[in-house]
């Protein structure tokens, strides 16, 4: 953590990844908020995990509408929203609506990337 205060004490821009995600994990938004409190940094996530544990099948570009099989690291393939048939396909059904839900709040919930912001060290 210290290097991470020292990053944010001179504006230096933080690149945080979470990964992981096809292990059984913690909820994203606590990870953000975590990554908030501790850093004192606002987030902007850039995708957002297809599923978690043994369900976890790729991330969802929230820009770019498009997805990345945790299988095909080469292609994102654009969709046409969270509740594409290319989304579907990639989760149980029992977890689609939470996926659609959870990407929703994201996009309400968490700030859209700023490019100037993530440059000037406010925001990862």
């Amino acid at each position: 953590l210290k290097l991470f205060e020292v990053c944010r004490l001179r504006d230096i821009p933080i690149i945080t990844f979470v990964n992981k995600m096809d292990r059984e994990s913690r909820d994203p938004f606590e990870i953000l908020d975590e990554i908030e409190q501790k850093l004192a940094l606002d987030t902007a996530p850039v995708t957002w995990p297809i599923g978690r544990g043994k369900t976890f099948s790729g991330t969802y570009h929230l820009a770019l509408n498009a997805v990345r099989k945790s299988d095909d690291e080469k292609e994102r393939t654009p969709v046409n929203g969270p509740d594409s048939n290319r989304v579907a396909g990639l989760l149980p059904e029992n977890e689609r609506n939470d996926f659609i839900e959870e990407l929703e709040l994201a996009r309400e919930a968490c700030r859209p990337l700023d490019i100037d912001a993530f440059r000037e060290g406010h925001l990862t």
